[in-house]
């Protein structure tokens, strides 16, 4: 009976800790017509004006998006999806901050009404990695649900004499 319950919790916490440990997600797919490929640059450039941003976060949770001073706050549907149109943008660069309630961030600037530059080069070319990633509550769950089922598992098995004379013959061997 030991050996069932060990092996259902392993396999309960092999099936729930990836589900966990990915859930955490926030994305910007586009910015207007323009398609961001997921990717999270410091800056992008956008030619129209007002553009809609559109992404994805995890199902259900508050997304903020700041565009300088003024704050946008709204629910992503049950797929995750959200889109905001800001109001008013006129041409020039904006500071554009998307944020969860799940820990999520990505900041950027947004040239509006601006051509891409010829010579684009330098770290405005490459994705920023100038700060590591925040980590959600989802993945502090998840460790801690694998931890407990790993220490349960330990906890079974020395607790089992058959397991335990078990493992004591192939020490042995």
């Amino acid at each position: 009976m030991r050996k069932i319950c060990l092996f259902a919790l392993i396999g309960l916490v092999t099936l729930l800790v990836p589900v966990y440990s990915l859930a955490a997600t926030l994305t910007l797919d586009k910015i207007g017509a323009l398609s961001t490929g997921s990717k999270t640059y410091s800056e992008w450039w956008y030619t129209g004006q007002n553009p809609t941003l559109l992404g994805k976060a995890d199902a259900d949770v508050e997304v903020t998006v700041k565009v300088d001073d003024k704050s946008y706050v709204f629910d992503s549907d049950a797929s995750g999806n959200w889109s905001v149109t800001p109001s008013n943008l006129t041409n020039g660069d904006r500071k554009v901050s998307v944020t969860t309630d799940e820990g999520g961030a990505y900041s950027f600037t947004l040239h509006i009404g601006q051509n891409l530059p010829e010579n684009l080069g330098g770290s405005s070319s490459t994705q920023s990695t100038t700060s590591a990633p925040v980590t959600g509550s989802n993945q502090i769950v998840a460790l801690l649900l694998a931890s407990l089922a790993f220490s349960t598992a330990y906890y079974l098995y020395n607790k089992n004499p058959k397991l335990s004379f078990e493992k004591n013959i192939i020490r042995k061997l």
